[in-house]
């Protein structure tokens, strides 16, 4: 067969333009095709997700293809080799808790799987500004690189996205662009961008999992620019956490949509609202061990229904619909997740975690992370409705039947759409989660004793203990 250039070239224009245009519209737009980048569209595309991938270079695969110094090795520790076990790509020990890995490998392997589960790359194009819609970031407005970089004056074009994550390094590229332009507060301590510190190997590992997060409405941070936006230090050429934290940004946006509590938080408020004796006995039980709200962060905060009672002014909240309403009650609250507070060490006095651990997928890391923030004689207070109780098993039980019986459930209980996202603790499980951590002194108070169905009736005085009550508060002392 004689080849002929003209079909050559009408193929690649044609299945292009198909490409392109079935991706002006996007679940997810990645902007930065280094490690973190690739990893979170594997993840992303694995879960269902449509996935594009924008890359200012022709090339893929960021700083990890020139491992360190142009020696074309990389080094993870024990977790990261995790994640590149996950693509089969060879690894060997150095010492004890390093491993080696090929960069070239590396790169090739991950950005291959990315491609084969859905994620589409479009190298050599740049991000030149975001649209915005009502305070939340839903698309980027694009060019070809070359325009870009030869200063050519020609209008750009646009990308539709439900979430945006800036995976650009160093240079935070996207979060600039807001910064410059947009009238939105990024979610670090001024507002602003912190900028990259010196190397720090160990510590940049370890924030830059915990900086990975949601730093605006609609827009995430992962890998370097994480710790770009956040003050981190940078980490050179160990890359376990930028594995680590490609997985993580792609789990916090599967696990956020869908969520009740994101897309009809006004109905968690309007329960409470039906249930008034039962919220006013529940917030006697909190405010008991809530002595300094002042200097008390709420963990899960919701909707800030109870912490503006209790007088708390710091939260942190993983849903934005949630986190919106605890603003307009006077709330500073920051997006983040009870596994990963967005706080410094011994940052208060007391740390509430109001029912999330019945919400959270690691109770453990939450609790270690309670205890990390608190001040030394600071306390964690732990509010949750117990797993032997009769609340929860009628809970549950309305759950399997998708129903709750008349004759045994109050008037008006929870919404089956909020107990779909529940994992009820037990007071067994809470005990020791928080003398696992190190807290000692444990006290407990109790409320809620009565028959479900008359809890609503009269507001109860907490009493001591926990052998009676559905609804638990303990507080632990960090010595």
């Amino acid at each position: 067969m004689e080849l002929n250039e003209i079909v050559i070239t009408k193929a690649i224009i044609d299945r292009f333009s198909q490409k392109f245009m079935e991706y002006t519209e996007v679940d997810v737009a990645i902007v930065g095709s280094g490690p973190a980048g690739l990893v979170a569209a594997w993840f992303l595309a694995k879960a269902g997700k449509k996935v594009a991938i924008f890359e200012r270079k022709l090339s893929i695969g960021g700083g990890m293809w020139g491992g360190g110094m142009m020696f074309n090795e990389i080094v993870v520790q024990e977790e990261g080799k995790e994640i590149l076990d996950l693509f089969g790509i060879k690894t060997r020990e150095y010492e004890p808790g390093y491993y080696t890995a090929d960069s070239v490998e590396a790169v090739t392997t991950i950005c291959s799987h990315a491609v084969k589960a859905g994620a589409r790359v479009f190298n050599c194009m740049s991000v030149e500004d975001v649209i915005i819609r009502e305070g939340r970031v839903t698309g980027l407005v694009i060019t070809w690189s070359p325009v870009e970089m030869a200063g050519l004056h020609v209008d750009p074009l646009s990308i539709f996205a439900e979430h945006i994550i800036d995976a650009t390094g160093h240079d935070t590229e996207v979060l600039r662009v807001i910064e410059r332009k947009a009238d939105i507060v990024l979610n670090t301590e001024t507002g602003s961008i912190l900028g990259e510190r010196s190397m720090w190997a160990d510590k940049a590992e370890r924030l830059t999992i915990e900086n990975t997060k949601e730093i605006c409405p609609g827009v995430f941070v992962t890998g370097m620019a994480a710790n770009a936006a956040f003050g981190g230090p940078r980490m050179g050429p160990v890359f376990g956490g930028m594995l680590l934290s490609g997985k993580k940004v792609a789990e916090l946006i599967t696990s956020e949509e869908g969520s009740p509590f994101e897309e009809t938080p006004e109905d968690f408020d309007t329960w409470f609202s039906k249930n008034k004796v039962v919220f006013e006995s529940e917030l006697l039980a909190e405010k008991y061990f809530i002595t300094e709200p002042e200097d008390t962060v709420s963990i899960g905060i919701g909707s800030g229904l109870f912490d503006e009672r209790l007088g708390i002014k710091y939260g942190v909240e993983p849903t934005e619909g949630m986190a919106a309403l605890a603003r307009k009650r006077g709330v500073n609250v920051k997006i983040g997740t009870a596994e990963n507070v967005p706080y410094e060490d011994e940052k208060f006095g007391t740390v509430l975690l109001g029912t999330v651990l019945s919400y959270v997928k690691d109770r453990k890391k939450a609790v270690s992370e309670a205890y990390r923030i608190l001040k030394h004689n600071g306390h964690v207070v732990v509010s949750f409705l117990a797993r032997e109780g009769s609340y929860a098993m009628m809970y549950d039980l309305a759950y399997i039947r998708r129903s709750h019986d008349p004759e045994t459930a109050p008037k008006d209980p929870y919404p089956i759409k909020f107990i779909e996202e529940t994992n009820w603790c037990s007071t067994r499980e809470v005990t020791d989660l928080l003398k696992d951590a190190g807290f000692v002194d444990l006290k407990y108070i109790q409320t809620l004793t009565r028959h479900p169905k008359y809890t609503n009736d009269e507001v109860e005085e907490p009493t001591e203990g926990y052998d009676r009550g559905d609804y638990i508060v303990v507080q632990g002392r960090k010595p």
